[in-house]
């Protein structure tokens, strides 16, 4: 690599086509410049927004998919130096109309399990979304979920440590990378451990009765 190390713009995540509620067509479509961009797909792809959320670095401070319910658009930023292995980030929800924010949540700073080396907590993970509940998992092992509406944490799990595996080998988390979680039949999976801190584990969470509760008193 050069160094220093030069802008690392392109589009690495999947962008998101999207119907609109108030009708018509959006392709939203985030760049590791930070920066998110509303497209009109039916005439050409005209810019109709842009919004910068995060500094760009030589990692890319949009790495991984956004996730949208229809109603809003989920993206992690990431300001992650490769090079000091560092950098905050947050998960923020934007209007996919005019791609004006809605809400902005930094990540929660706790130590990383494994110790202060390469403990950041930038979001690079894709978005995983359900109805009422956004997904996001961290570069310091936490796995957390973000109510849909005002972006505050209702949940927040440590994966970053080490699990007695079901199949006997030794396992320990890492950085949460890449790929989105897999959702379905109550089930939450999530792999911990990334080229950035390694992991082994797949991690299986139900879903637990007091949570919905407090949830669904929390929506009503």
């Amino acid at each position: 690599c050069p160094s220093p190390l030069g802008p690392d713009f392109d589009f690495a995540s999947s962008p998101l086509l999207l119907h609109l509620p108030s009708g018509g067509e959006r392709l939203v479509a985030g760049a590791k410049s930070g920066i998110v961009y509303g497209l009109d797909p039916l005439h050409g792809g005209a810019a109709l927004w842009h919004r910068a959320l995060a500094k760009g670095t030589p990692n890319g401070a949009i790495l991984w998919g956004p996730a949208s319910d229809g109603t809003r658009v989920y993206v992690a930023t990431s300001e992650y130096d490769p090079l000091s292995y560092r950098g905050p980030g947050a998960l923020v929800a934007l209007d996919p109309g005019d791609g004006h924010v809605l809400w902005n949540t930094p990540t929660p700073q706790p130590p990383c399990a494994w110790g202060a080396t390469n403990c950041a907590h930038a979001l690079l993970a894709a978005v995983a979304v359900i109805p009422g509940v956004v997904f996001a998992g961290a570069m310091d092992g936490h796995m957390r979920a973000y109510d849909a509406r005002d972006g505050h944490v209702v949940w927040d799990f440590d994966a970053g440590g080490e699990f007695a595996a079901v199949n006997g080998v030794h396992g320990h988390g890492g950085a949460i990378d890449y790929g989105g979680q897999v959702i379905g039949d109550g089930m939450l999976f999530v792999n911990s451990g990334s080229m950035r801190q390694p992991g082994n584990l797949l991690l299986a969470f139900a879903r637990s009765e007091e949570h919905t509760s407090e949830l669904q008193s929390h929506h009503d």
